[in-house]
């Protein structure tokens, strides 16, 4: 890591590069966060919970947290998921970056159109059991940065790597964490979330790790051609 070149003018450098090191870390722990918000639980997905704790933990360069899924059982989980997005509380929190930051704030609009068109870019669309959801859902947005990072691991390009990092970087701007922290506030502020609140800790925790990542070895990655 000594050997990163910080001037943002100087060509990027994959080898010694913890962005690229950490991408597959990335993409399980991105993979992870997607399968919990399209409200998927199962043994395989707790499975995988100590490793996100860990990636986490090395991207912060912190000591690893407690489980966070720990004291949370699948009935637990299931309730505090239904109530907090699926309709069944009083008030719904919405999960796409429209009705976030559009001006009608619904739950599909500009932004679901933006999120395709950057999928179709990748050749990519959304099939299968998630082919009814917004493609800014933030499930299906997590599963698309799970993509890039994959990719970035698998480049053997510098240039390729830079490119693919840089949309990783950018994407999450655009379609995670412009609208994040109001969301996680709304949850905290609801007594029936309060039993999963480790669950969004940790999530929250993960993307002030990659942030931090991101800053620290991504000042020479350049801009969006």
């Amino acid at each position: 890591m000594s050997d990163t070149p910080t001037d943002h003018d100087a060509e990027f450098d994959p080898f010694g590069n913890f962005l690229v090191e950490s991408a597959p870390y990335r993409a399980l722990a991105y993979r992870f966060w997607s399968t919990f918000f399209l409200g998927r639980d199962t043994p395989e997905w707790r499975a995988r919970s100590g490793d996100v704790v860990r990636v986490t933990a090395a991207l912060l360069a912190d000591d690893p947290e407690e489980d966070p899924l720990a004291d949370v059982d699948a009935p637990t989980l299931a309730r505090a998921f239904a109530t907090l997005f699926y309709g069944v509380g009083e008030e719904t929190v919405p999960l796409t970056t429209s009705a976030w930051t559009g001006a009608e704030r619904l739950t599909a609009g500009r932004a679901t159109d933006r999120a395709r068109a950057v999928y179709r870019a990748h050749g990519l669309e959304v099939k299968g059991e998630d082919e009814n959801l917004p493609e800014d859902h933030l499930g299906i947005a997590l599963a698309f940065l799970a993509d890039l990072a994959e990719q970035a691991a698998d480049g053997k390009d510098p240039g390729e790597e830079a490119k693919l990092l840089r949309h990783e970087r950018e994407f999450l701007e655009e379609f995670v964490l412009s609208w994040w922290k109001g969301a996680v506030a709304q949850i905290r502020s609801r007594a029936d979330a309060r039993p999963v609140l480790p669950v969004f800790a940790a999530f929250t925790a993960y993307l002030r790790g990659v942030v931090s990542v991101f800053d620290e070895f991504g000042g020479n990655l350049g801009d969006r051609p």
